[in-house]
């Protein structure tokens, strides 16, 4: 149940983050595409913790990555000082990726000991 509710509240906060008007926001002082890779990575990471049947995971897995993809499609079509950004769209289905790649490597490092 609590991993859940992380991976509910943390896509809300990611949401909230992402459709957030350009001037509301603090300046960035470090780089952003890490910051999207981070949060992504992150999130896949949680979803792959909620012990969903495989092909449930790989829904979720990839509807993350399509989520990513829409949210940088909202800024640049409906957020005031926001811009869609290609590269953010593949950092964030890159930290989806390094997920699944952690996720699968400590899954046959378990089962192999």
């Amino acid at each position: 149940m609590l991993p859940r509710l992380f991976f509910i509240a943390f896509i809300l906060a990611l949401t909230v983050a992402s459709l957030t008007p350009g001037q509301d926001l603090p300046a960035i002082t470090f780089n952003d595409k890490a910051a999207h890779f981070a949060a992504y990575f992150l999130l896949a990471l949680n979803a792959c913790a909620l012990a969903l049947p495989p092909r449930k995971l790989r829904s979720l897995l990839l509807g993350i990555v399509l989520y990513g993809i829409v949210i940088e499609a909202c800024q640049g079509l409906l957020i005031p000082g926001r811009h869609a950004s290609l590269l953010d769209a593949l950092a964030n289905t890159f930290g989806v990726i390094a997920a699944i790649a952690v996720y699968r490597y400590r899954k046959i490092r378990s089962l192999s000991l």
